[in-house]
């Protein structure tokens, strides 16, 4: 019994874990994909953590989690150039997957890569995501099109967001810029109403409602 304790303390998370493991046998694709996990998740951004996803891909190059969850460090850590051929080999490993399609989404908009970022996020729907990364999705859309100067069409997305979950702060702000934008001030002013609402310290709200006034 007191063994089992002292391996729980020993072993308290993934990266002390799969550290043992790599002590005992050396490198490996997995226990070093499992370390450069467990410090994306902690969002401990360090060489050790990418160090070691880049180790399992040296392993083995096409091994799918190293490609996806070192992408995802390097989208985080806003190195999108560097991640997209990563989520290229992703998306071509596992063409059904819907999260390649997203993440690749991601850094093709970072790299202001619009049409095929909206290709992606579109794909990744229509493959089918959950409702926490479909309203997600949606919201991406509405980035874009934002950023096409396409407003209408971006509302129409940050409102799908928004039926997908009702309190999605995000999207309720960009549901309310957008109407600013498209100059119906009328509306854009009930939104940046509620929102100052549950957050009176935002700047941005605060400022579009003084805006408003001056109409």
């Amino acid at each position: 019994m007191w063994i089992s304790y002292a391996q729980a303390a020993l072993w308290i998370d993934d990266r002390a874990l799969f550290g043992h493991t790599l002590r005992v046998t050396g490198p490996n694709r997995l226990a070093n994909t499992a370390v450069g996990l467990a410090h994306l998740r902690a969002r401990n951004y360090t060489d050790a953590g990418g160090g070691h996803l880049r180790t399992a891909l040296a392993l083995e190059p096409n091994f799918i989690l190293a490609c996806q969850h070192l992408a995802a460090l390097l989208l985080d850590t806003g190195k999108a150039d560097e991640a997209l051929p990563l989520l290229d080999k992703a998306v071509g490993l596992a063409p059904r997957a819907a999260l390649n399609y997203y993440y690749r989404g991601l850094g093709l908009r970072a790299t202001g890569k619009l049409d095929e970022a909206l290709a992606d996020f579109e794909r990744a729907l229509k493959i089918g995501l959950s409702e926490e990364r479909a309203k997600r999705v949606h919201l991406e859309l509405g980035h874009v099109k934002t950023s096409q100067d396409k407003h209408s069409e971006a509302l129409t997305h940050f409102k799908k967001a928004m039926e997908i979950d009702q309190f999605y702060y995000l999207a309720e702000k960009n549901l309310a810029f957008s109407y600013y934008r498209m100059k119906d001030y009328t509306t854009a002013l009930y939104w940046f109403r509620q929102l100052q609402a549950i957050n009176p310290a935002n700047e941005d709200v605060s400022n579009a409602l003084k805006s408003i006034r001056t109409q």
